[in-house]
């Protein structure tokens, strides 16, 4: 099972999830997806409030452990330091507004793609393994994973040393998030019948 934080990050469950609040996953049949810039280290107070009022929202957290007089901490912070998205209608966006942590609420031009992008995130995120903020998404290869917890998302490989990492964007806020993954559990996604050439590239990366 995976490690998750132990206080609220998202509602319900799995925001995501087809009739998770009564609709299917991304539905603008009821709502649609905000996204909450919020005031100076205010994320979690205002996951808090949503969670209070049931609000359906999603804030991506990362664990991180750090050393505290000696002692071994984690804790979890916001991947995209100052965002949370929210769904709902005009009602949970002021809902949200009204707990007086948000500073901006911005359009969101392509909610299919802000959607993609984040359920990408929030299956990283309830994955296994550990997360790192990306601020920004550095060139590589695009590559479906064909292998494991994450079969079926795409991204960007790159090779770092003896590491190769997968990095996963949200279009909307240019910010990103980036795995460490096997090699032999991607492939190279073409576009014009290049495979040849992006596979090369890959394997020379």
């Amino acid at each position: 099972m995976p490690i998750l934080p132990s206080e609220p990050f998202a509602y319900p469950a799995d925001p995501f999830a087809a009739g998770a609040a009564g609709e299917a996953a991304g539905s603008a049949a009821d709502g649609v997806w905000d996204v909450m810039h919020t005031k100076s280290r205010a994320e979690k107070s205002l996951a808090r409030w949503l969670h209070a009022a049931s609000v359906r929202y999603f804030l991506p957290l990362y664990r991180q452990k750090s050393v505290q007089n000696g002692r071994p901490r984690t804790s979890y912070q916001p991947l995209f330091s100052g965002y949370l998205f929210v769904w709902g209608d005009t009602d949970a966006r002021y809902h949200a507004l009204a707990s007086n942590q948000v500073a901006h609420c911005l359009p969101v031009h392509d909610p299919d793609q802000l959607v993609s992008d984040l359920t990408a995130v929030y299956r990283l995120m309830t994955g296994d393994l550990p997360l790192t903020p990306v601020a920004q998404i550095p060139p590589g290869t695009p590559v479906e994973v064909t292998d494991g917890p994450f079969a079926g998302m795409t991204g960007k490989m790159v090779r770092a040393g003896a590491a190769t990492r997968l990095f996963v964007e949200v279009r909307m806020i240019n910010q990103g998030v980036c795995v460490e993954l096997e090699r032999s559990a991607v492939r190279p996604l073409t576009e014009n019948g290049q495979a040849e050439r992006a596979r090369i590239a890959l394997i020379r990366g």
